[in-house]
């Protein structure tokens, strides 16, 4: 008995030794890198205080977060939300996400299609530049470790 319990203890002990060691960067490693993705953001709220959001437009807590911050006009006026679309494999929310990247004004698209689960004809091909967004939203996403979404990060700076 006490040999299994050694082979198993062993064998939990090199389980967790090469387990993937993502690394997390530092809080402000993690600002600089979303400031590089300004431009791409969908903007909602005219706040001094940014606060930076992964959501998948077709995840249920994405949506729920979405509904709870529109609905609250003191959280407009307090933060600006730069808001990324990062899909969920499991979801299959590519050509929503294509979609509203496409949209003259994303942000209508976004809540429309997030608020008021609107369907659109989605048979578009997503343009060259959109491709380009979506991917350096996916590389920042995967340096900074968005494993969940809403994924939130606040920004302590607060512009005059």
């Amino acid at each position: 008995m006490k040999k299994y319990i050694l082979i198993l203890f062993l064998l939990t002990q090199y389980l967790l030794a090469i387990q993937d060691n993502t690394t997390v960067p530092t809080y402000k490693k993690t600002l600089s890198l979303l400031k590089t993705l300004d431009s791409q953001a969908i903007i909602m709220g005219s706040g001094k205080k940014d606060i930076y959001v992964f959501v998948d437009p077709l995840c249920h807590f994405s949506r729920k977060f979405i509904s709870k911050v529109t609905k609250n006009d003191l959280m407009l006026k307090k933060y600006k939300y730069h808001i990324y679309l990062y899909g969920i494999a499991r979801l299959h929310s590519q050509e929503e996400i294509n979609y509203i990247y496409d949209a003259k004004n994303q942000l209508n698209v976004l809540l429309d299609i997030m608020l008021n689960d609107k369907k659109f004809d989605y048979l578009l091909t997503p343009t060259a530049y959109n491709q380009e967004k979506v991917r350096e939203i996916k590389n920042i996403a995967k340096q900074i470790n968005v494993n969940k979404r809403p994924f939130i990060v606040i920004s302590q700076e607060i512009k005059n």
